[in-house]
């Protein structure tokens, strides 16, 4: 059975994300206060993919601007990617996010960020990690030495 992806709605999926969010350590096991988790969900976008009447998986993002040179531009942030422990390893969550980011670019944003997840398993999607480069210069002629010479 495929799962049916649509648009996040807190009457009818927040019990079934909440479950997801427990099973893999967001949450704790105490119900509680939905209103923390339902304001983190409404600032932006989120959809789940549903199978069997249940949201087993969850993309959300956030809209955010990244400054290049002196222009604010338009970014997506995902902040959220969860699946549930009986849907895992069917490629629902890749295929959710990429929909999400579709989604996203349609509307008009131009750049997707990732916050960390699991290193490595977002390149399909065309995140990764860029290699540090880390760029120093100085003049020589201001460095002072203290140090006696050896003899």
């Amino acid at each position: 059975m495929q799962p049916i992806f649509r648009a996040f709605d807190p009457g009818r999926d927040t019990a079934h994300v909440r479950r997801i969010w427990q099973e893999v350590g967001w949450l704790d096991m105490q119900e509680g206060n939905n209103d923390s988790f339902l304001a983190f969900l409404a600032c932006g976008r989120a959809l789940v993919a549903e199978l069997d009447g249940a949201a087993e998986c969850l993309v959300a993002t956030a809209p955010g601007a990244m400054l290049y040179q002196t222009a604010d531009m338009p970014i997506t942030c995902v902040t959220a990617v969860t699946t549930s422990r009986t849907v895992r390893k069917r490629g629902i969550a890749s295929s959710l996010c990429a929909r999400a980011l579709a989604e996203e670019a349609l509307e008009g944003s131009p750049l997707a960020m990732l916050g960390m997840f699991e290193q490595g398993y977002y390149n399909r999607l065309g995140f990764g990690t860029g290699s540090d480069i880390v760029r120093m210069a100085f003049d020589p002629a201001h460095l002072t030495l203290t140090a006696e010479h050896r003899h």
